[in-house]
């Protein structure tokens, strides 16, 4: 008898600790768009930054393990790489064939971000641009945080269960790619003479950005 009481004892411990760990979190994390300007990028550049996202928890700190994105626009194509920072460290990324292989929605693992209830946590988002051909217009590249899978988000909170967010952004951050022309520059006279007065010309393409 002793023994089928020891055993059961046992089996509601070890039943009340597996209970601990699998508890779902009361803490929650939410994310918003910060409004930024317009950024006007040149083909080719890197770490132009073209937004913020505002990301908040309520009930505990919640340590930030991956975020969804989705790229839309007219110049996808020319997205090189997003990357995602918190201040001046890059926490994440994701290049160009990624977005290309998913739908242009793909996930980013985070690395040792927290969110705090006191503050909460603002991150940028950069992108590295692709060189266009001369002579080709420009487009637009607009990054935001969509759901994939029933979540565009989640972390742990600081009992390690696992947080989820299904946050959206709308606010369309985006950047638009100046057309590359191709230019052609003349100076008239020329050849000149050391102190004659000199036109140069510069003419390219007709496009717009």
């Amino acid at each position: 008898m002793k023994r089928i009481c020891s055993i059961f004892v046992m089996f509601l411990l070890v039943g009340g600790l597996f209970s601990e760990a699998s508890a779902s979190s009361t803490a929650t994390l939410s994310i918003s768009g910060v409004q930024t300007p317009y950024q006007l990028a040149i083909p080719g550049a890197t770490n132009v930054p073209i937004g913020e996202l505002s990301l908040s928890a309520t009930g505990s700190d919640i340590t930030l393990k991956q975020v969804f994105f989705l790229l839309s626009g007219s110049a996808t194509q020319n997205l090189a790489k997003l990357t995602v920072w918190d201040g001046a460290v890059k926490i994440g990324e994701i290049p160009a064939v990624v977005f290309a292989s998913s739908g242009n929605l793909a996930g980013t693992t985070i690395a040792s971000t927290i969110v705090t209830v006191a503050s909460g946590k603002v991150l940028t988002l950069k992108a590295d641009f692709s060189a266009i051909p001369p002579g080709v217009n420009g487009g637009t590249i607009c990054v935001n945080v969509k759901v994939s899978g029933g979540f565009s988000a989640w972390g742990k909170d600081t009992s390690q269960n696992i947080v989820y967010s299904t946050s959206e952004t709308t606010f369309s951050t985006q950047a638009r790619l100046i057309s590359n022309l191709a230019l052609a520059i003349s100076a008239t006279p020329n050849p000149a003479t050391i102190g004659q007065s000199v036109t140069i010309t510069v003419t390219g393409a007709s496009s717009s950005a």
